[in-house]
């Protein structure tokens, strides 16, 4: 007999832990093994609402009303489990009516098993629906299985956001196969396609695509997306002027600070000390000190309560984020800690010896296959992502490793670098 109680009760807490989830793994303080977690969380409220498929569906079906990301992607995750038409459009239609909402439409197509994943993106690849072709291409790409003739078709998409996903997954899946058409793509009438184009091109060594990209350093939304790959191609001195331009871009100090912790340099470090002083960057400052020395100011006792100052919060805030979450620092500012200064600069008269200036670093080590590998193992999960850019640089041969895919897919994936 069916639990109708317990069957709500799934279907509350599934969305609610996808959305914190969806939150995570852009947070600074989340680990692979927290994420692991609440995967498994997320996995047990969905597996609930499965037993009685019917009436989980019915479930289901009624928080889409609450037009959310969270319900959209319980909606579609359960709709892409079976061969269920009418109950995938239902999730469609819900994600019409919420910001981004193919988001969780994509997220939940990937969460599937391999077979049920391939067979709905297969069918949406074909739809009318430009919203249906962009969850399709979104998904293989979260999947990292996109083809090189997906993405040809992509790009010559009528629609410009599905050429933009195109052109992104090109870049993520290192298809170097696409380089050309990619090229023809710097000139789409589109702003969000030619960036990913640039995107793209430069993760895929093209010397024309970090040309396009390093303009949108300082254009919000995507200026951080530009930041973090163009400084890492960069050389030192190149990253520097760039860095020191975006003084007069929006958020321009914040991005500033952002910017000198992904440049790695340790010659930075007494600025971003001296940029602590003031609340309304403090944080940003404190987490590329982090990610230049691999500190971690909770655990390292460097950090202190928040102060008590109304103007605290003045730095980008979740306003000037791109649609898929990761915009200008501090992107999830409540989630990083507040550094001690005074304990700080003991810290660093103690280890400067430790540090070579005009060398990148990440996470206290000079950038190297090695040191993004560990920090992709041990890492939190804004780290893991500098360390995922890191790699793949490093590494062109390699798809960009995904730090917000299943975190048990993720392990899956590491095995073979644990050998």
């Amino acid at each position: 007999m069916t639990n109708e109680a317990v069957l709500a009760m799934h279907a509350e807490e599934a969305p609610f832990l996808w959305a914190s989830r969806d939150h995570a793994v852009q947070a600074a303080h989340y680990t692979l093994d927290a994420l692991v977690r609440l995967d498994d969380r997320v996995q047990a409220h969905l597996e609930g609402l499965q037993v009685d498929a019917d009436a989980g569906a019915r479930h289901a079906r009624r928080a889409l009303a609450t037009l959310d990301v969270g319900t959209v992607f319980m909606g579609g995750a359960l709709a892409f489990q079976g061969d269920e038409p009418d109950r995938v459009r239902d999730a469609f239609a819900a994600a019409s009516g919420v910001p981004d909402g193919h988001r969780p439409l994509a997220s939940a197509l990937a969460w599937q098993d391999d077979g049920a994943s391939r067979r709905w993106r297969e069918r949406l690849l074909k739809s009318s629906s430009p919203q249906a072709r962009r969850v399709a291409v979104d998904a293989s790409r979260l999947c990292r299985s996109t083809t090189v003739a997906e993405v040809l078709e992509a790009l010559d998409d009528r629609d410009p956001q599905v050429r933009a996903a195109g052109a992104r997954a090109a870049g993520e899946c290192r298809l170097a196969g696409a380089i050309g058409p990619l090229r023809a793509r710097l000139q789409d009438g589109d702003d969000r396609c030619r960036f990913w184009t640039a995107w793209s091109l430069t993760l895929l060594d093209d010397a024309d695509g970090l040309a396009a990209l390093i303009p949108f350093c300082e254009h919000p939304p995507v200026a951080w997306r530009a930041i973090e790959l163009s400084l890492r191609v960069l050389s030192l001195e190149r990253g520097r002027e760039l860095t020191r331009r975006l003084a007069g871009a929006p958020f321009g100090r914040a991005l500033m600070i952002g910017a000198t912790g992904v440049v790695g340099d340790p010659q930075a470090l007494p600025w971003l000390l001296g940029q602590m002083n003031d609340p309304v960057v403090a944080r940003i400052a404190g987490e590329a000190f982090s990610g230049i020395t691999g500190v971690d100011l909770e655990r390292d006792d460097l950090s202190k309560d928040a102060p008590d100052l109304e103007d605290a919060d003045e730095a980008p805030t979740s306003d000037t984020v791109d649609a898929d979450g990761a915009g200008m620092p501090p992107r999830h500012q409540d989630s990083l800690s507040w550094p001690d200064v005074d304990k700080l600069k003991a810290w660093w008269d103690r280890h400067r010896d430790e540090f070579r200036p005009g060398q990148r670093h990440l996470c206290g080590q000079p950038v190297s296959v090695a040191q993004a590998l560990h920090v992709l193992k041990h890492g939190r999960q804004r780290e893991r992502a500098a360390a995922a850019l890191e790699l793949s640089l490093l590494e062109p041969s390699t798809v960009l490793f995904d730090v917000r895919a299943r975190g048990r897919l993720q392990r899956k994936r590491m095995a073979p670098w644990s050998s």
